[in-house]
C-alpha cells in the first residue's frame, strides 16, 4: 500500500492494479483505498488508527489499527452467506531487512 499523493502509485502498473493490492491515496481532503475493483472511503481516523467504509463495488469495511511502530492491526468486517457479520483480525508485522 502506499499513502498520499494520487493514484500513481508503485503498486499501479500501466495504469492498472496489480491483482491483491490495493492503494490508499488522498484526493479533495478526502482518504481512499482503491483495490482492483472497488473503492472505500476513511470515515474516521485517529493519532493511531484509520476506518474505511465502501463507496464503489464494495460490502465490506475495514480499520487499521497501531499497535507498536513495527506492528499494525487490520480489522475486516464483512457479511456472511446468511447475512451475520463477521470480523477477521490479521496482525501486520513490519520485515526489518
Amino acid at each position: 500500500m502506499t499513502t498520499g499523493g494520487s493514484p500513481s502509485a508503485s503498486c499501479v502498473t500501466k495504469g492498472r492494479h496489480e491483482p491483491g493490492r490495493a492503494i490508499i491515496y488522498v484526493s479533495n481532503g478526502m482518504i481512499y483505498n482503491r483495490g482492483e475493483k472497488s473503492l472505500w472511503v476513511a470515515i474516521r481516523q485517529g493519532d493511531n488508527s484509520i476506518h474505511f467504509a465502501p463507496k464503489e463495488n464494495a460490502r465490506n469495511s475495514f480499520s487499521f489499527t497501531r499497535e507498536s511502530p513495527d506492528v499494525w492491526i487490520a480489522r475486516l468486517l464483512s457479511l456472511d452467506s446468511q447475512g451475520r457479520q463477521v470480523e477477521t483480525l490479521y496482525r501486520m508485522k513490519r520485515i526489518k531487512p
